[in-house]
Formats: C-alpha cells, structure tokens, sequence
C-alpha cells in the first residue's frame, strides 16, 4: 500500500460514515403521527331507575391503519333537588320529611370487565345525599361520576360496524316522604361518554415518495463524492 493510500481510506470511511448518518437521520425525521379519533354521547335530564347512558359508536375501520389503544371515559355529575311546603295533617308528633337520593353506575363494553346491571359490587360510581329533614329551606346536592379506562382487547372496535357501550344507573332506594313536611324530590344528571381511538394510521404516498426522493438524493450525493477518490485509487493501483 503507498504513502498517500491512508489519508485517502481515512476519507472514504468519513465519506461513508455521514452517509449512513444522513441516512439514518431522514428514516427518523419521518415519524407517522398517530391519528385520534373521538367519539361521545350525553345524557341530560331528570333520571329514572335502570336509565341508559352509552351507546352505540363506530368502529375503528382498518383500511384507516392500526388500532394501538381504545380508551373509555364516562364523566359528568348529577345534582339531587329537594323543596318543601308544610302539611300540617300529617305531622306525628313532630313535623319532618324523609328524603334520601342514592344511584348507582354501570356499564359493558368490549374488552373491559363484565359488570352485572344494577349489582351493587359491580358500581363504578355512586352518588348519595341524605337532606335534613326538619328545615324547610330548599335543599341541593352535587356528586360527581367517573371512570376512565383503556380495553385490555381491541378486537371488538375493528371493524366497518357499530360498538356498544352499554351503562345503566341504578336509583331503586330513594325515599321522598311526608310526614307533615312535604318534599318534591327531582334530580338532574349530566353525563358524558367517551370513546377514543389511538391508531397509526397507512402513510401516504406523497410522504414516501418525499422519503424516497431524499434518500436517492443522499446516495447520490455520497457516491459523487467517493467516485473521484475511487477512480483515483484504482488508476494509481
């Protein structure tokens, strides 16, 4: 090997070496950004025993790219309202009221676990308020509810159909009683489900041609460079 071969072998392996780092840099310069898609559904309004909440969403259709997460959010509160007015005829002994609010929260949905409707142990949330029961000033409660979660299996949200996330509230134990004040008893409920898809979704042409453009101008650009020093080397060998 000549004098000069070093310097020129040291040149050629930089030469190779920021080629393999520039290309290396643009691979990691075109990161795919996850695509969000989000869906919900509200229910307002006074409540009922074995009321719904959820509903029906569409699923992550797959010609969009990969499902990576489903998350679930049920959130809101609900506000418990008592006025009164005295009824003196059936006092006993003593002028007071009962009035005592309890619900109960549930659901089902794919990949999270199997809940039995209106089954206490299986509640996620409760809301309960008990009113004093001598005064007759107007009385008011707010509880809030919440659940956030991600499915353990995404199957059930692949697809070109509907998913179901089914809740219920239980409100089988509340008292509103006269017994010489006499309440009304109302509630008011404001609750929001959310479903949210997390997916990587198919990259566009455009994106990989850009890639691939830049990728060729790279290679390009380095074996312009090396030629000269190769051509060299091989007419002085």
């Amino acid at each position: 090997m000549g004098a000069g071969d070093g310097p020129r072998s040291r040149t050629e392996i930089r030469w190779l070496a920021q080629l393999v780092g520039v290309l290396a840099a643009l691979m990691a310069a075109a990161p795919v950004d996850a695509t969000v898609i989000v869906q919900s559904s509200t229910l307002t309004g006074q409540t009922h025993h074995l009321e719904e909440f959820g509903g029906s969403f569409q699923q992550f259709e797959p010609a969009l790219g990969t499902l990576e997460s489903v998350s679930l959010e049920i959130s809101g509160s609900i506000t418990y309202f008592v006025t009164l007015v005295p009824d003196p005829t059936r006092c006993i002994g003593a002028c007071f009221y009962d009035a005592a609010f309890s619900t109960g929260y549930w659901f089902n949905a794919p990949g999270f676990p199997v809940r039995q409707p209106n089954f206490t142990p299986d509640f996620f949330a409760a809301v309960n308020f008990v009113a004093s029961n001598i005064t007759l000033d107007p009385q008011s409660f707010t509880g809030s509810i919440e659940f956030f979660g991600f499915a353990d299996s995404l199957s059930g949200y692949i697809g070109l159909g509907t998913v179901s996330v089914a809740g219920g509230i239980s409100e089988d134990s509340d008292v509103c009683q006269d017994f010489g004040i006499k309440p009304t008893c109302t509630d008011n409920i404001n609750l929001t489900t959310t479903l949210t898809y997390t997916a990587l979704p198919v990259p566009e042409p455009s994106s990989l041609l850009l890639l691939l453009s830049g990728l060729v101008g790279v290679l390009l650009f380095g074996l312009g460079a090396l030629l000269p020093k190769v051509l060299e080397k091989f007419l002085h060998a």
